[in-house]
Order: C-alpha cells, then sequence, then structure tokens
C-alpha cells in the first residue's frame, strides 16, 4: 500500500466555460448571473448540445457528409465505431453544436434548458444536484447512463470542438491540469472558472455522508438530495503517491553507510502549481509538435526531463542535510599491488607463449591443434592479464573504465568461441 502525503498543490474540482463566452455573456461567470427563470431561455440558445460525428452526417448534413463541396465542419462519413461516436477529430471532424428538443426554448418554453458537460456520476460530481438547487437551466445529457455523464476523452473532445467551432460550452473540469495548460495562453479559449455557493463543512459533510451514495442512482430526483448539498466543490490538497517499499530499501537494514537519499528527498519535494503548469504546456507542446512519436508518453517524460534540467538548483533545495556525502578516500594498495603482480606475470605468460607459439609455427602439432585458435586463445589470455592490470588501478577515469570493461568481456570472447567451435566441429 502507498504513502499518501501532500505535496503543497492545492487542486480544484469546478465547472469552467471558455474566456470567449466569459467576455461575451459576463453574467455566467457566477451562478448569480445564471439562477431564475428569466434565464432559461439564454441558457438554452447559448450552451447547445455537442454532436458526434455520425450524427452530424446523419441528422444535420443534408448530404450525409459526401458532398465535396461541404468539407467545412466534416471531411467525410465516419469508418469506425470510434469514429461515429467522436465528438472531434483532428482535421476530420471539427464539431458540431446543435438546438435538440431539450435546447429548444421556442418548442418547449417551459423545459428548455442549455446543456452541461459533465462526466458519469461515479467521478466526484454533483451536477444534477448543483444545478437543480441553485436554480441554473442546464442539464446533462450525454451517453453515460444514469446521469448522462461523458467519458473523459469525449469530453476532451468537446472542448477542442468548441475551440475549433468557436462555440460556447459550460463545462466540468478541474485544475490542475494539461488540457487547461494547454489552453492557457488562449485569447479565447483557456479555462474560466464559474462560482458556485461558496462550500460549508455542512454541505461537504453531506456529501460525503449521503450524497455519495445516491449521486448514481437511476432516479433524477434521488441525485438531486437536498438543497445542503448544491454548495461548489472545495479546494483539495493534491498528493504525491510512494512506495513504502522505498522507504524500507532506502534505510538500508539500518546501515547509515548505505542508505539512500531517494525517499527523504522525494518526502521533502514541493512542486508548484505554476511550475506543474509549465510542465503540462511543453507536453502538450511536444505532443502537437512531433504527433504520433510521442504516443507511448514520450511527451510527459521529455517534458517533466526538461523542467529538471532547467531547474536543478531549485530541486536541490529538497536534498537532505547529509547529502551529497563527502567524499573519502580508501586505501586498497595491498590489493593493488597483488592486482598489478598477478595481472603482469599472467600478461608476460601470455606473451612468452605467443613468442614460442611463433617461433615453433612449423611444427606439425601446432598445425594440427589449428594456428588461428591458438592465436585467438593467446590474445585473449594477452586481454585477460591487461584486464586484471586495469582493475588494479585505484585513481580510476572513464577512459581506464572503458579498458577495464573492454578488456574483460573480449578476453572472455577470444578464450571461450574457439574452444567452443572446436568442441562443436569435434562433435560432428
Amino acid at each position: 500500500m502507498p504513502n499518501m502525503e501532500s505535496n503543497g498543490i492545492i487542486g480544484e474540482f469546478g465547472y469552467f466555460i471558455p474566456s470567449f463566452t466569459a467576455k461575451m455573456h459576463v453574467s455566467f461567470a457566477s451562478f448569480y448571473g445564471m439562477r431564475g427563470e428569466e434565464h432559461r431561455a439564454k441558457l438554452a440558445d447559448t450552451f447547445k448540445e455537442p454532436t458526434t460525428w455520425a450524427d452530424y452526417c446523419e441528422l444535420v448534413d443534408p448530404t450525409n457528409c459526401t458532398a465535396a463541396d461541404n468539407k467545412e465542419i466534416s471531411k467525410r462519413f465516419p469508418r469506425t465505431a470510434e469514429e461515429r461516436h467522436s465528438y472531434f477529430a483532428p482535421d476530420l471532424y471539427s464539431g458540431h453544436f446543435r438546438v435538440t428538443d431539450l435546447t429548444n426554448c421556442t418548442k418547449n418554453p417551459d423545459t428548455c434548458t442549455g446543456h452541461v458537460i459533465g462526466p458519469h456520476c461515479s467521478w466526484t460530481t454533483y451536477v444534477d444536484s448543483q444545478m437543480y438547487w441553485n436554480d441554473i437551466g442546464l442539464t446533462l445529457n450525454g451517453p453515460l447512463p444514469p446521469n448522462n455523464g461523458y467519458s473523459y476523452s469525449h469530453m476532451v473532445q468537446i472542448w477542442r470542438a468548441a475551440n475549433a467551432t468557436k462555440s460556447h460550452v459550460f463545462f466540468w473540469w478541474w485544475t490542475p491540469d494539461r488540457l487547461v495548460d494547454e489552453f492557457g495562453a488562449s485569447e479565447d479559449y483557456s479555462f474560466q472558472r464559474v462560482l458556485l455557493p461558496t462550500p460549508t463543512d455542512e454541505c461537504i459533510n453531506y456529501r460525503e455522508k449521503e450524497l455519495n451514495n445516491q449521486k448514481c442512482s437511476d432516479d433524477i430526483e434521488v441525485r438531486k438530495g437536498e438543497p445542503i448539498g448544491s454548495c461548489d466543490y472545495g479546494a483539495i490538497s493534491l498528493q504525491k503517491i510512494t512506495s513504502r517499499g522505498l522507504e524500507t530499501s532506502s534505510l538500508a537494514g539500518g546501515v547509515e553507510a548505505a542508505q539512500s537519499p531517494a525517499y527523504d528527498f522525494l518526502k521533502q519535494i514541493v512542486l508548484p502549481h505554476y511550475s506543474l503548469s509549465n510542465i503540462f504546456r511543453q507536453w502538450s507542446k511536444l505532443s502537437a509538435d512531433n504527433g504520433t512519436m510521442y504516443d507511448a508518453g514520450y511527451a510527459a517524460r521529455e517534458s517533466l526531463c526538461e523542467w529538471v534540467y532547467d531547474n536543478q538548483e531549485q530541486l536541490t533545495r529538497f536534498s537532505p542535510k547529509s547529502f551529497p556525502r563527502k567524499k573519502k578516500s580508501e586505501s586498497y594498495s595491498a590489493l593493488s599491488y597483488v592486482g598489478y603482480v598477478l595481472g603482469s606475470v599472467a600478461l608476460i605468460l601470455a606473451i612468452i607463449v605467443a613468442i614460442c607459439m611463433y617461433i615453433w609455427r612449423d611444427q606439425p602439432i601446432l598445425k594440427s591443434a589449428q594456428l588461428n585458435v591458438l592465436t585467438a586463445m593467446i590474445a585473449g589470455y594477452i586481454l585477460a592479464g591487461l584486464s586484471a592490470v586495469f582493475h588494479a588501478v585505484t585513481d580510476t577515469s572513464d577512459a581506464i573504465c572503458t579498458l577495464q570493461q573492454w578488456t574483460l568481456r573480449l578476453c572472455y570472447c577470444l578464450e571461450l568461441v574457439p574452444i567452443l567451435s572446436k568442441f562443436l566441429q569435434s562433435t560432428h
């Protein structure tokens, strides 16, 4: 079970409208400007229902998305089930928001409502309660029962469709989040928070104890709950999750010299909200610039790595005081001398054998043993002696470390491969 600790970032669930909408309808920034029958028609006229690609072609476009001169919204008819249910597809379907029976106040003047985009009721959402008890003429009418919500991917598509078509949308979402920061610099489609009544202890407690058990009821009257549960969402402290195994492994069985600072570093680190926003913006930029190259999540990792590289001084503030440890030199002179001597002896003996083999290369016994095989084996022994000498060096460098590894691996290859080759020949 992971440990969960606050990292100092405050997150929020809530309702958002595009800055485009907020500039055009300033009163929509608060529930005070939306409540009451006098605002019902305005909300219905503003917040229309998003249309899937298939519905657009079958219900809106008279040519069924086949006319060559009518490709501004849909380039073609959807070909797969996923495309049929999409609300936005880059370069193929820009999205469409339309008047339905629910949003048609001419046809239904007493019951018409605007459309709110919210998730399935299993998420932390109380749309039915908040809209009804605050007298706001907005309702869910998405494809997911029982509360008619939307999936995460469809909600992202709908915001992109609103941006592409310059349409108004009333949106349940949260911060911090990548989508919010992706549109953060947009003049028209940055996320603008809509305020509901201030949350209270009574409201939050009612939701946790009662409404959470009712918000997925098939009966909308039950999902509405009591008026006390209609307040805004409270701010939440985001958590960072670390495995208890990391804490245990960092302690190294109580041996102080072997302990790792990783757990204490992660425990202390605090990432400011604006830093997380910068990472999200870079993530979105990399995804947009590189396309499918980053589909597997490389954009997220790359954006985080870039931020860490650019903010190393900020991160070092969270290093435990006892780290980095001071460098302490240890003397291994006796072992080093032994390594030098044994390695040198092995090297000299290998060279002597190589000289003798060259002198007696015409002898029948050497020819029958195959000189090329013997040459490879002796070269391996020479490299083994060199490797032993390099491993005895105490003041290492990149060059010495490289030579240690290469000579060790090459010596094994040159010694063992000829033996294996001879063995395989003798078995056939």
